[in-house]
């Protein structure tokens, strides 16, 4: 299809890698996982909600 392959133009990142803590990324949405529940408390959860 090319008779050489692509380059790109400018090789600049898509995105700017931050580093997260317990305030921000994955942790601040989800929470510690897994946490100090028992297993009893985890298939309770489900249960309490219907």
């Amino acid at each position: 299809m090319f008779e050489a392959a692509p380059v790109a133009l400018r090789n600049a990142p898509v995105v700017q890698m931050v580093p997260q803590d317990a305030s921000s990324g994955v942790t601040a949405f989800f929470g510690t996982w897994p946490g100090d529940e028992s297993e009893e408390e985890l298939l309770e959860a489900p249960q309490a909600i219907e």
